[in-house]
This record gives structure tokens, C-alpha cells and sequence, in this order.
């Protein structure tokens, strides 16, 4: 028979899908304009928030954003989760993910042991649906003689058809990700027998006391999290995993891929608010970069040992920001500006030196001297707090700059007395 037929035929007949350290504040700040709350999607209202983070008995937060941003860009992505979405890679959201994993550039955590349980569910789904459509031959043979029903009978070049197909959407769909599959090089064999005879989650009691190939994949995981300085985000139906999960910092859990998907659209949504408001409202961070610019390191370009002083800021221009963290109500930026300033230079003034190498005598007559302006291109990193509708900022923790040294290019035009500058030596004639 034909495989087109059959997997028309076999989709209806399988049956429905399984289901199984504070810093210290530098100020307050008055919120100076209200800015609009970012609009949401609709259809995130209809998905379930995630939980806290790493807290397996806490409600869902109004706020469904997670405690930690931006999120994990490795994700783990347990076999009941698949077992979920019946394998079907076009459901939406596996769909939706893979649309993430492409545009965040996501690496998929692949242990051996869940490899392997994918691709047994997708052979045992597949017999199942032929066996199912077998069944229905039997139970009812005048559905043999409707048009579209398979013409030949199964057999296993049919089962190989069918396995084959399952196996190429599922390389189909690793190849939207940077996939790194995890052996057991490096597991914490020990780490795993604790577990195993404390029952601690992924093992417990009953049947779960067999749960081997889930306490490797975990293993896994964790040592990829640890060796490669990065958090996972760990997606499972299983509540041992998300027990386990509670238990190591390295793994942040997701009940289902809705909560995962919620939480990277939410993520965009609430940077995007963030950068709304810093756009609307800068000037506390642009106050806080007036009242800390001046205190860097300045030195005058044409004599680094000269001097540079009464430095006064006349604007500031942010010219980019980044969220580069988001814990709770505090987010940390990385920002670019353009600070125009104001300073006196003072330096000693080569063109006038007495130099004698003989005796090693370097000595300028006249120092240049003078206010000179000029812009300078900045950037650094702040710790930001906002106001419970993320409009406003209400405090910055911390400010820091890249650089701490400042070098002024513009040259002063005087000099430090009001004298033409004396008439060199007269050189003795050789």
C-alpha cells in the first residue's frame, strides 16, 4: 500500500495524544513620565505561567515573568515532552519553539538516554497506530472498501515506511537547533548512587526506584552546565524532575513547553518595556553618569603626565542600551553615550623645551594651559530598580564604567602666563 494513504489513515485511527548581595542604593528617583505598558500577545493570556523559579510548591506570580533574565539559551527537553506533542513536530508548539531556538540561537542538551527513548516511542507509536488501523480492519472490514483505506495489507517493509518517516521529521526538527549530545563522559557516577540510595528525585519509591536513565540524562546535564559556566533550561512533565531541579541551581525547570515558550515571549515583552522606559524617561541614569563621569582618570593627549582638572559634564547622550540581566524588580544594562564635557588642561609645552643630551636636560620654558570642551564616547554597565509597572526607574544600585581613564584630544590655546614665551638660548657654535 501506499505510505501517503496509510499516514492519513494511521493519524486517525492511533487515538488521542498522551498525556502524562544587595547593594547599596545611590538615590531615589522621582518617576519623571509614565510610559505605556508593552502590549502582551493574546494568546499569552491563555497559557499557564511558569513557576518560580526552583520552587516546586509556590503559586504562580501575577507578573508571569520569571525571577531571572534573560533566560537559559541551553534547553532540556525530557521524552515525556514528546510523548506530549505525540511526536507531531507542526503542533504548534513545538512549532512555535523551534521559531525561538532559530531566532535565539537555543543549543539543545541531547543525553544518550533520552536520544534513545525518542527514537523506542516513535518505533512503539508507530506499531501502535498499524496495529490500531489492523484493528479497525477487523472490527469493522466494510471500512476495506471505502476508497482512501490502505490496499494492501501491513507488513513490516510497512512498519520500516513508517519508522523511517517518524525518524526523518525528528532529524528535521534537531536541525533548527545547535544540538549537543551528551554521553556519559564525565557523570558523576557516585553523585548518581547517591541519589539512587537516598531516593532523592529523579529516583523514589515503587517503580520509580528503576528511574536510571533519567538520573543520567540529569547528570548530563548538570556536568554540561558546570563545565560550560551556563544554567539549563530543563522542560519535563515528570515532577522528579522537577524536584530535582529544586535541588541543583544549574537546572531551571519548565513544566511544559507552554511555561518555556511564555517565558522567552515574555522576556522580549519585558525588555522591550525596559527600553521603552529608559528611552522615555533617561534622566536618572543620565544624572547618575554627570555625577560619576567626572571622577575618572583624565590625562591630556599630547602629555600623559600633564594635568586635567575642574572637569564639568554640559550633556549626556545615551546612544544605546542592553538589558543584560533581570532579577525581580532590578535589571542590569549595559549602555553606550556620549558625554560632552568641559575641563582645564595644563601640560608642559615640548615646542619650548631646552634639551641637552650631554647632560641629560629636558626642560620646558612655558606649560600650555587652558579650558578646552570636547565629547567623549562612554560605556559601562548599571543596576537599575523600577517601579512595580516597570515605568519608571526608582533607584540605580550601581554604575560602573569600562574605562576608567578619559583622554582629552582637544589642545588648550594659552599658556599658564600671559608673557610670549622667551627667546630660546643661543647655542654654542661647534
Amino acid at each position: 500500500m501506499s505510505v501517503q494513504n496509510f499516514a492519513f489513515t494511521a493519524s486517525i485511527s492511533a487515538g488521542a495524544p498522551f498525556r502524562s548581595a544587595s547593594r547599596p542604593r545611590l538615590g531615589p528617583w522621582p518617576p519623571s513620565s509614565e510610559v505605556p505598558r508593552y502590549a502582551a500577545p493574546a494568546f499569552l493570556l491563555h497559557i499557564s505561567p511558569p513557576r518560580v523559579q526552583n520552587d516546586p510548591v509556590s503559586a504562580p506570580e501575577e507578573n508571569p515573568l520569571p525571577r531571572q533574565l534573560p533566560l537559559p539559551r541551553v534547553i532540556l527537553v525530557d521524552t515525556s515532552i514528546f510523548d506530549q506533542q505525540a511526536y507531531n513536530f507542526a503542533s504548534a508548539a513545538l512549532t512555535q519553539l523551534t521559531s525561538i531556538a532559530m531566532s535565539k540561537q537555543l543549543t539543545l542538551l541531547l543525553p544518550d538516554p533520552i536520544e534513545r527513548e525518542v527514537i523506542r516511542h516513535i518505533k512503539e507509536r508507530s506499531h501502535a497506530a498499524l496495529k490500531a488501523l489492523e484493528d479497525a480492519r477487523r472490527k469493522a472490514p466494510f471500512v476495506s472498501k471505502w476508497k482512501s483505506w490502505p490496499a494492501e495489507r501491513i507488513t513490516d517493509e510497512t512498519k520500516r515506511e513508517i519508522e523511517a518517516i517518524a525518524e526523518a521529521e525528528w532529524r528535521e526538527f534537531l536541525k533548527n537547533f545547535t544540538v549537543q549530545r551528551l554521553g556519559y563522559t564525565g557523570v558523576d557516577m557516585a553523585q548518581v548512587m547517591d541519589w539512587y540510595d537516598q531516593q532523592q528525585p529523579p529516583f523514589g519509591e515503587g517503580g520509580k526506584r528503576k528511574e536510571f536513565p533519567d538520573a543520567f540524562a540529569l547528570a548530563a546535564a548538570i556536568h554540561y552546565a558546570v563545565s560550560n559556566s551556563t544554567q539549563v533550561a530543563a522542560v519535563s512533565l515528570d515532577q522528579d524532575h522537577q524536584k530535582t531541579c529544586a535541588r541543583h541551581s544549574e537546572l531551571l525547570y519548565f513544566r511544559d513547553l507552554p511555561a518555556l515558550i511564555e517565558a522567552f515571549i515574555a522576556e522580549d515583552v519585558q525588555i522591550a518595556s525596559i527600553k521603552q522606559a529608559l528611552q522615555a524617561a533617561p534622566d536618572p541614569l543620565v544624572q547618575q553618569i554627570q555625577e560619576d563621569f567626572p571622577e575618572l582618570a583624565f590625562y591630556p593627549e599630547e602629555d600623559p603626565n600633564g594635568d586635567v582638572d575642574d572637569v564639568t559634564v554640559k550633556s549626556v547622550k545615551i546612544t544605546r542600551t542592553t538589558v543584560i540581566e533581570l532579577v525581580g524588580h532590578e535589571t542590569t544594562i549595559a549602555f553606550e553615550a556620549r558625554v560632552r564635557f568641559s575641563a582645564h588642561v595644563s601640560y608642559d609645552d615640548a615646542a619650548t623645551a631646552v634639551i641637552d643630551s650631554s647632560e641629560n636636560v629636558y626642560l620646558p620654558l612655558r606649560r600650555k594651559a587652558g579650558n578646552v570642551t570636547e565629547t567623549a564616547a562612554i560605556s559601562g554597565t548599571a543596576a537599575l530598580q523600577f517601579d512595580d509597572a516597570w515605568r519608571a526607574i526608582v533607584a540605580i544600585s550601581s554604575l560602573r564604567f569600562d574605562d576608567q581613564d578619559i583622554t582629552v584630544t582637544k589642545e588648550p590655546e594659552g599658556y599658564d602666563d600671559d608673557d610670549e614665551p622667551p627667546d630660546p638660548p643661543e647655542q654654542p657654535q661647534p
